[in-house]
């Protein structure tokens, strides 16, 4: 499961955010999903990704800076 390239994040209906998905199996796309959060959920996902960025030495630059 990796990080849709076809579509970005979305709000809901119901206010909430949807991260697109793509679902593969042995190299294989199975199919798309999506995660849906709370803003709470996406706001705590937000900051531990954050968190492992800066632990893995790169900056947090807006997602600029790619990680090798």
């Amino acid at each position: 499961m990796q990080r849709s390239t076809n579509s970005g994040l979305r709000q809901t209906g119901a206010g909430r955010i949807a991260l697109p998905l793509s679902v593969s199996r042995n190299g294989e796309s199975v199919g798309d999903a999506e995660l849906v959060m709370t803003c709470d959920d996406a706001a705590e996902l937000y900051a531990e990704l954050g968190r492992a960025l800066a632990n893995a030495g790169h900056p947090a630059a807006g997602g600029k800076t790619p990680c090798p």
